[in-house]
């Protein structure tokens, strides 16, 4: 059984979302059970003040390091503390690769009435995450969170995300690589999805490819919002869907002749 650890981290005001989080991912478990995987919540709730000699928030912040996913969720603001443990699990991605790290924003109109200040902080960490080139996922309800996080935790568990340590899922070389991705070119139902799991390797082949694989993922992403709104019909969407899987292949072989010629 593989046992990968989540960190929950938001500020108070989504705390009755943390709490269908933290009760869906219950409900999974029993499911994921049965295929190999669980995963342990891991939310600051559970903490005692008493278990820092220093201070609280350094726990989190050992308890982030410590995991596997990463989930941030976002409505009104940024607090100070949030974005410390965005940092903390930022800098331990890069030094480790892991966690993976997912930012989550809520879309739905605020109850009350949100300060100048509060609306700053929220805007000052959208435009760090772009600096970051980290894209986020913006949601309107809990159940829009659920089915997007539980997508993804699919995704992660075709990849091998879940399988045993002593299992391996890297291609043995560049050109197995490519084969890979391209086989699963046609039946993935989201090539930004797709292209954020090969990412990494892929801008590491040829660093001078990121900039279209971000573009490339900022188009599929509005493509499939329209998509879900209705804005576009369902044959113009197909036309759409066509030309980008195009242009994300033509990506693909120039990083591929890249990778051959070093």
């Amino acid at each position: 059984m593989q046992i990968k650890k989540i960190f929950l981290a938001s500020s108070s005001e989504l705390r009755d979302e943390r709490k269908e989080f933290e009760i869906a991912i219950g409900r999974k478990n029993k499911r994921w059970k049965n295929r190999g995987f669980e995963l342990e919540l891991v939310i600051w709730e559970d903490f005692i003040d008493a278990m820092s000699s220093t201070r609280l928030q350094d726990e989190y912040n050992k308890a982030i390091e410590d995991c596997d996913i990463f989930v941030m969720l976002f409505h009104t603001k940024v607090g100070k503390y949030t974005a410390e443990e965005f940092e903390t699990a930022f800098q331990s991605f890069q030094e480790n690769q892991k966690p993976k790290i997912y930012t989550y924003f809520n879309t739905s109109t605020p109850p009350g009435e949100t300060s100048e200040r509060d609306q700053n902080s929220l805007q000052a960490f959208k435009d760090k995450l772009r600096e970051l080139k980290h894209f986020k996922t913006e949601y309107a309800s809990i159940g829009e969170l659920k089915f997007h996080f539980f997508d993804q935790v699919e995704k992660l568990e075709e990849v091998g995300f879940f399988a045993a340590e002593t299992a391996s899922t890297t291609p043995s070389s560049n050109e197995a690589l490519f084969d890979e991705i391209k086989n699963k070119v046609p039946f993935s139902s989201s090539l930004f999805d797709l292209v954020s799991e090969y990412e990494e390797r892929l801008v590491a082949l040829a660093p001078s490819a990121e900039d279209e694989l971000i573009q490339f993922k900022g188009q599929w992403y509005r493509l499939a919002k329209n998509i879900r709104m209705g804005i576009i019909s369902q044959a113009n969407s197909t036309t759409q869907t066509n030309i980008l899987t195009n242009n994300f292949l033509g990506i693909l072989e120039g990083i591929e002749r890249v990778a051959k010629n070093k």
